[in-house]
């Protein structure tokens, strides 16, 4: 003890103690024994030996011979031996041996206090909770860097670690750190690995995508084709699997390196997985074989259903045509139909409209798949052209007649807003003249025009019986 004062600086002892220091996250290191107990332990012990000079009797004067028993009495009147212990209590070297022992335990505690902070620069580690930490960076879909930035980030921690002293002497004390280091080390261990499970979850996940996608594509094309659609599905995937080996790759790439990077980590990953990773280049490059193969086998095939597609290019050219005749003749272009005709009509040919274009765009497809040319439809074009505008005309005259019915629905004459009617025509009067000069030329905005304007050459008529059936009602009030 004496050697941790100033007067004691050159003074090489021993320590007296040894304790245990061990982690109290997320902020403390305890020591055990504690420095409670072991401040009691040195009070004790130079109590001790300051009480030893009681074991000391005193001579008499200039000779060997004990004294006599003496009656001595402390300040509370309880007797006490007579020794040299009242004497030794009173000498200054003494007394200022004991302060510098004090003294020495004090410096202790601060010694010991600049020493934790070696350890406790590595408590940020336990400052928050790992996995709500780890499944928050999991949600923003981080790449296989990102993740290998704050896996390399804990991983540095052990080896800093380990150059800490696993023992010191510290003042009269020697301090074991092995448990704190020990802890260190496993808690930054379990931040990488925790990490480390979302990075294998996600590579998981990319490999199982891509293993599933070469399944079916290999599924595909071990089909034989026997009609037309079939031909189609044959050689559209593949043209998927051709145009998707980028994409693949890259895929099969970044798989790679999320493995690469939890072997490097040492992260645990179940038995297999990485050698299905590691396979799934070689699969790919036997689909992209297959589908070379299988289109190269496709030729005779594509010749074949080439031939049935012109014909079916060449039907549907007949039956345009003869769609044409049909809206022209007896569906909504008929000029001799009345407007709700026309409406029920229009109808009708729309779903049928609707799919024929499903036909036309299914032969495009087809014609483009078999390098054939595209053959135009310009009868089905006028269907198209005739269609679109008889719907403008026909839907004007539909919106017109409901708003008709919700005039005609008040029960009474008085109850009628004419400055509504008159605004709710004009609006009418308006949109029709807004319209196309193309939808203007058919019968059917001719007559639609008449009736939104005979409905508007009635409003003077309804304003009078109004004003007449408002007098009537006053005459009988009075």
């Amino acid at each position: 003890l004496l050697c941790l004062s100033k007067e004691g600086k050159d003074i090489k002892a021993d320590p007296l103690i040894k304790v245990f220091a061990a982690t109290d996250p997320p902020e403390n290191l305890s020591i055990s024994p504690s420095l409670k107990d072991t401040k009691s332990t040195i009070d004790k012990i130079r109590q001790h030996i300051f009480d030893s000079c009681k074991s000391f009797v005193r001579w008499m004067r200039f000779s060997c011979i004990q004294v006599p028993k003496q009656e001595v009495k402390d300040e509370d009147g309880d007797e006490v031996p007579y020794s040299f212990l009242n004497d030794v209590a009173e000498v200054p070297e003494v007394m200022k041996t004991l302060w510098y022992v004090q003294n020495g335990v004090n410096r202790t505690t601060d010694l010991l206090d600049k020493v934790e902070k070696r350890y406790k620069k590595f408590f940020w580690l336990w400052r928050e909770e790992r996995n709500s930490v780890v499944d928050k960076f999991a949600k923003k879909s981080p790449t296989c860097l990102q993740y290998d930035e704050k896996m390399r980030q804990y991983a540095k921690v052990e080896p800093k670690a380990s150059k800490l002293p696993e023992e010191l002497q510290v003042g009269f004390l020697t301090v074991s750190y092995v448990s704190v280091i020990s802890d260190i080390k496993e808690r930054a261990k379990s931040w990488v690995q925790a990490y480390g499970r979302n990075l294998r979850d996600s590579g998981m996940s990319i490999a199982q995508a891509v293993h599933d996608r070469i399944a079916s594509y290999r599924d595909e094309l071990s089909k034989n084709p026997e009609t037309l659609e079939d031909l189609k599905a044959l050689l559209n995937t593949i043209t998927i699997v051709l145009d998707s080996t980028n994409e693949i790759e890259l895929m099969i790439d970044d798989c790679s390196e999320r493995y690469r990077t939890l072997e490097e980590f040492d992260v645990t990953v179940a038995d297999g997985e990485a050698q299905m990773v590691e396979s799934l280049g070689s699969e790919w490059d036997r689909l992209i074989e297959l589908a070379k193969e299988t289109g190269r086998n496709s030729a005779k095939i594509r010749r074949k259903f080439a031939k049935v597609t012109q014909d079916q290019v060449t039907a549907f050219v007949d039956e345009s045509t003869e769609l044409l005749t049909q809206i022209r003749e007896s569906g909504p272009a008929n000029p001799e139909l009345e407007l709700d005709d026309a409406v029920v009509k229009h109808e009708e040919f729309d779903t049928i409209l609707v799919a024929k274009r499903q036909t036309r765009e299914q032969l495009v497809l087809a014609q483009k798949l078999f390098g054939l040319e595209i053959t135009p439809t310009p009868d089905f074009k006028k269907c198209e052209d005739i269609m679109e505008h008889l719907g403008r005309v026909l839907g004007l005259y539909k919106e017109f007649k409901e708003a008709e019915a919700g005039w005609s629905g008040t029960l009474f004459f008085g109850e009628l807003d004419m400055d509504v009617l008159n605004t709710g025509v004009e609006e009418f009067v308006h949109k029709s003249k807004k319209l196309p000069k193309d939808v203007k030329k058919y019968p059917a905005y001719d007559k639609t025009v008449a009736t939104i304007e005979g409905f508007q050459g009635s409003l003077p008529l309804i304003t009078d019986l109004k004003s007449d059936v408002l007098a009537n009602c006053q005459t009988s009030s009075q």
